[in-house]
């Protein structure tokens, strides 16, 4: 009997051990130190990235256009819209280099938050990281109003992005609606992408 009473108190003693919470403070100190050092992690691994990414894009050959080529180019396609240019000189490669290059600027969609993660930080994040990692300034934010393309009803007011290739074409890119789908702005023709009409309001290369 008295091993079996000396039994129950260890076990009972692992279990109080086992069951015991730490401090709440204690805690929510050591997640502190676990956020932090993520912190640092991830920022040394993004700056070593973009590194890695800039020198990747070394062997680019831009063709350069002046601020008033990229209003022509604009004017040509039908946009006669409000242009915001904060560059002198505007670089740009042909179509076919840009879809190889987009893909790694592109944000996933399931990234999205509403009002602090939405459309228009996605199309000026993807156009800074266009410039910042290929030195191509020419992957510009845009905004307007979107429609449905089959009963006309608005959908609502968006951003998204216009790429200037070379030659002067411009391209509509959405990586909120049917990407990797684009679609090219001509003159005269509705600008449609997915199941959405657009009409451009302005477009800001920077």
């Amino acid at each position: 009997m008295e091993l079996i009473a000396k039994s129950a108190v260890c076990i009972s003693m692992r279990e109080s051990v086992r069951y015991r919470s730490p401090p709440q403070d204690s805690m929510e100190e050591n997640q502190k130190k676990v956020n932090e050092i993520a912190r640092k992690i991830g920022f040394l691994l993004l700056d070593n990235g973009v590194k890695i990414l800039q020198s990747a894009f070394k062997d680019l050959k831009p063709t350069i256009y002046s601020y008033g080529n990229i209003a022509s180019f604009c004017q040509n396609a039908g946009l006669n819209v409000s242009l915001n240019q904060f560059d002198y000189n505007y670089f740009t490669i042909d179509w076919d280099t840009w879809q190889l290059l987009i893909d790694l600027v592109i944000l996933d969609k399931a990234m999205y938050i509403g009002e602090r993660r939405d459309c228009d930080n996605y199309a000026f994040l993807m156009s800074s990281l266009a410039s910042f990692l290929t030195r191509l300034n020419t992957f510009g934010a845009s905004f307007g109003t979107v429609y449905n393309k089959d009963t006309g009803r608005v959908v609502g007011n968006h951003y998204f992005n216009i790429i200037v290739a070379s030659g002067g074409n411009l391209y509509l890119i959405d990586s909120l609606n049917s990407y990797p789908d684009y679609t090219q702005i001509k003159k005269g023709q509705p600008i449609i992408l997915g199941s959405w009409r657009y009409e451009i309001g302005n477009i800001t290369f920077f």
